[in-house]
């Protein structure tokens, strides 16, 4: 099987040390705080605990004990069978959901940015976060429960798992209603093609499951599925419960029928500029189109509805964490958020104002503000890069010629090893002989073909290894390769090494050189990035009057992925432009990379992850 050569994550010792500390010292400052009792936890935890207790555990699943789902208190029946009053193990559950949180926000940022030391940072930040520190391990709270299954849910989306990121979904849902927030990504997410439709009914499945101890326990079906329509009658009469939300700022409004109907349009009306948005620039969507569609979502929500607690604002605080992998500087918004929830949470655990939550609500509308502008200017800096073209390398298209390409797969690691013929002269040229020369000479042999060059994509040794053999066998025949890769004395790691008959044919291609084999005409295009050295080539030949172009893209380029950058040389950096490079090739091509399965430029640029995001090119500076 020959699988992607994928970029890989390889974290040092010492950093991971250091992190793993550090973490460390983050949960045991929550473990500090664990006899501190909040007055939620005196009038409802404790209250529920003790009836759990009377009532047999989870065999009291079948009343109604407090106003949460399913899910929660079934955890809430569990602890009931533990020794001891419950505080410490109600805490411990969310500690361990801050934990499993923290990894689900690792998760979306490796998704975004492939450098490691940003998932490494917000997984320790989302720990460090004020609003995930003072929910679980001072308050008691479960929002880190629903939290971390709805970042897992965005993850999987991220990714193209479908039903996974359904999965996630629902039991984010059934823990807590304000899962809610992050639903309408999903119309986004569908319009990406990132989750599919037809495993929609993965969500209700698995909210039946999630739900259905109590049924089993003997509380009716019907009870059950409606507990969040029967908990909207409890939602208050205030427009604002102590949140940052807008209606903070409007703190002395009465509540009306009609400024609720204005606040629940203006979040409507919001999830549908941004699905619009989506919609109209589907192209050019990508992870961080996607995350930051998910953010102005999370955010706009709870700001604009009626009727929010303190605690709404939570899926965003650790959502706006992410941002920083799409550019650091988006971490203002983090700041702006943790910023004003911990105003409202200081309210509640202080019962007292630090400063008024519209200050935050203030906060929170510079944040939406530079979301929505983000969004806006990342689908405008794509759109205008998409107009921009490279020149079609006309000259490469010489006459009647017809091309023959064999792909051979050699040695340990499955390179794709080339030999393109021009089938009226028999010439060709080998791409990459990666070790397995017999095989690539048997091939020649077998076809009564002449050898007149050899090229290499980048000097690593399984692309290089079986030139030796080879040029032993062809005396004569020239080796092109960028000199950059070529080993010196200072540094050799990762580059090839010629011996002394191979020096004696070696030649240097670079940037625009062109060499014919028979009538082939091969164009080199300098794309640096997995090595310093790394070039793809480009050959066209003309079959019934329509052109027909093969770009070997060594490992700068695979099947909806590129060349890892951790090798000596390597840089992800450089690695980008060379994609845009590739991606801005006017017209589609064939691809032929140095690994696994052949696609197009077109493809490519559709469904390639690394592709879309150096097209979109789009960090703020």
């Amino acid at each position: 099987m020959i699988t992607v050569e994928t970029i890989e994550t390889k974290i040092p010792k010492r950093y991971l040390f250091g992190m793993t500390a550090l973490c460390c010292f983050l949960l045991a400052l929550r473990f500090a705080v664990f006899s501190y009792e909040t007055l939620d936890y005196q009038d409802f935890i404790r209250p529920w605990l003790r009836r759990f207790r009377e009532g047999g555990g989870l065999a009291a699943l079948s009343g109604h004990i407090g106003n949460y789902n399913t899910p929660y208190l079934t955890l809430l029946a569990l602890i009931s069978y533990l020794p001891g009053e419950g505080l410490f193990a109600v805490k411990l559950l969310s500690v361990v959901f801050d934990v499993v949180l923290a990894f689900a926000a690792a998760r979306i940022v490796s998704a975004v940015n492939d450098d490691w030391r940003y998932s490494v940072w917000v997984f320790a930040g989302t720990l460090a976060l004020p609003t995930v520190y003072l929910n679980g391990a001072v308050w008691g709270q479960c929002d880190s429960i629903y939290g971390a299954f709805a970042l897992l849910a965005v993850g999987s989306a991220l990714r193209s798992k479908s039903i996974s990121a359904y999965v996630f979904a629902a039991l984010s849902l059934s823990f807590k209603l304000q899962a809610v927030f992050i639903a309408p990504a999903f119309a986004v997410f569908l319009i990406a093609k990132r989750v599919r439709l037809r495993d929609v009914w993965v969500f209700p499945v698995t909210y039946l499951l999630a739900v259905s101890p109590a049924v089993i326990a003997g509380r009716d079906f019907a009870e059950v599925m409606s507990i969040y329509f029967s908990e909207l009658g409890t939602v208050g009469e205030s427009l604002n419960y102590n949140s940052s939300s807008l209606w903070a700022i409007f703190w002395r409004a009465e509540a009306s029928p009609e400024l609720e109907t204005v606040g629940i349009a203006s979040a409507a009306l919001l999830c549908m500029l941004t699905i619009g948005a989506a919609y109209f620039n589907r192209k050019r969507l990508d992870n961080r189109t996607l995350l930051l569609a998910t953010a102005i979502i999370a955010l706009g929500m709870p700001f604009f509805l009626p009727h929010m607690h303190d605690r709404y604002f939570y899926i965003f605080d650790v959502l706006s964490l992410t941002l920083i992998a799409i550019s650091p500087y988006w971490g203002f918004a983090a700041l702006g958020g943790s910023f004003a929830s911990f105003l409202a949470y200081w309210a509640y655990l202080k019962m007292s104002w630090l400063l008024h939550v519209s200050y935050g609500a203030r906060a929170l509308i510079g944040v939406l503000a530079a979301l929505a502008l983000g969004y806006a200017y990342y689908f405008a800096k794509s759109f205008l890069l998409e107009r921009e073209k490279l020149p079609a390398l006309q000259t490469l298209y010489i006459g009647d010629e017809i091309m023959q390409i064999k792909t051979l797969v050699v040695g340990p690691v499955q390179t794709n090893c080339y030999v393109v013929t021009d089938e009226d002269t028999l010439d060709c040229a080998v791409i990459d002989p990666g070790a397995e020369s017999p095989s690539i000479l048997d091939y020649i042999d077998e076809h009564k073909l002449r050898l007149a060059a050899v090229f290499i994509t980048h000097g690593h040794f399984d692309h290089t290894t079986g030139i030796d053999e080879l040029i032993t066998e062809r005396p004569g025949v020239p080796v092109f390769i960028n000199s950059r890769d070529l080993a010196t004395a200072d540094n050799g790691d990762h580059k090839y090494a010629p011996s002394e008959a191979v020096r004696a044919v070696l030649r240097n291609y670079d940037e625009g050189d062109t060499i014919d084999v028979g009538r082939l005409r091969f164009g080199v295009l300098a794309t640096p990035g997995h090595s310093e050295g790394s070039v793809s080539l480009i050959v066209a030949a003309n079959r019934n009057g329509e052109p027909e172009r093969a770009l070997f893209s060594g490992d700068t380029l695979f099947k909806d992925s590129c060349g890892r950058t951790d090798f000596p040389g390597g840089s992800m950096e450089v690695l980008q432009a060379s994609l845009l490079r590739l991606a801005r090739l006017e017209g589609d091509c064939e691809v032929y990379p140095g690994h696994a399965e052949a696609t197009t430029l077109d493809a490519e640029r559709r469904f390639n992850y690394y592709v879309k995001s150096a097209t979109s090119e789009v960090r703020l500076r």
